[in-house]
């Protein structure tokens, strides 16, 4: 009887609020119980569809730029600077023996700005003999390069 005297004093704003909290929450549990399958299908399928459409925009980006650094290989060793300047090192016998030569100025075989301008932007440039040791190597913000960079592993 004390029990029904207090619910009584109770407002009628609080009884509907605590009904209104109970009901949400077992509405909410029965169904995410059988909806949490069918909205984790969704989900995953629009996160695939998100990853894969960026892995091809992420490829296609990646594509275009080992393009532009192939045709930039491809102008070094046809230019005559790089060229002439092979020439000339086979005159001398080839390279020095343990000695890799750095640079911070773009060197003689190094192709003029005009041409580089239409390419990315060239941090590093190696030259290696037949034995794929590192013999020369530009850097364009100067400092000593990467360690792995010299490293002699194919």
């Amino acid at each position: 009887m004390n029990s029904m005297r207090y619910f009584n004093s109770v407002p009628l704003t609080i009884k509907l609020l605590i009904v209104t909290l109970i009901v949400g929450a077992s509405i909410g549990g029965v169904s995410d119980y059988f909806m949490s399958d069918s909205i984790r299908h969704i989900v995953n399928k629009h996160l695939d569809e998100t990853l894969a459409h960026q892995a091809k925009e992420d490829y296609i980006a990646f594509e275009r730029y080992m393009s532009a650094y192939s045709q930039l290989a491809k102008l070094f060793v046809g230019s005559g600077s790089f060229g002439r300047y092979l020439k000339t090192l086979e005159g001398e016998k080839g390279f020095s023996p343990d000695v890799i030569k750095f640079y911070e100025d773009p060197p003689e075989w190094f192709l003029d700005n005009s041409l580089l301008r239409m390419f990315s932007y060239v941090q590093y440039a190696l030259v290696f003999d037949s034995g794929y040791g590192v013999k020369e190597v530009y850097h364009a913000s100067g400092g000593p390069p990467l360690s792995n960079c010299l490293s002699r592993s194919r």
